[in-house]
């Protein structure tokens, strides 16, 4: 089981999260695709608790129809949207455990992000 799903087709971003994510002591598991990422939803030793996708993927459908599919799957997963376009969002209501994060932000604003929807531990790892 992981705490944390992070989908974003671009590699500096997506480890550079990742690396942040785990230094603050959440399970990441990082998905470079929809598909990886579908994968990842559908195997039973990950079940994320969160669901971290960029809005703009080269690599499949938009952050949107992964949520969707992540919702139907897991249906308690919590959902951070990150974009550089937060225009993609202005006609478009969030629901209860759905929040947005605009690039550029800082690793620490999304691990805040993360606390307020209850999905990271509330202190650092020991030694960190």
């Amino acid at each position: 089981m992981c705490d944390l799903l992070l989908l974003d087709d671009d590699p500096l971003v997506r480890t550079t999260l990742g690396e942040a994510l785990r230094d603050a002591g959440i399970g990441v598991v990082e998905a470079a695709s929809e598909a990886e990422a579908l994968a990842a939803l559908r195997d039973e030793q990950v079940k994320p608790r969160v669901l971290v996708t960029d809005l703009d993927l080269r690599t499949g459908r938009n952050g949107f129809v992964v949520a969707a599919i992540a919702q139907a799957l897991l249906p308690d997963i919590a959902v951070v949207y990150i974009t550089g376009r937060a225009d993609v969002l202005e006609d478009r209501t969030l629901r209860p455990g759905e929040r947005m994060l605009a690039k550029p932000f800082r690793p620490s604003q999304l691990i805040d992000l993360l606390r307020e929807l209850d999905t990271a531990p509330a202190s650092p790892p020991a030694g960190s």
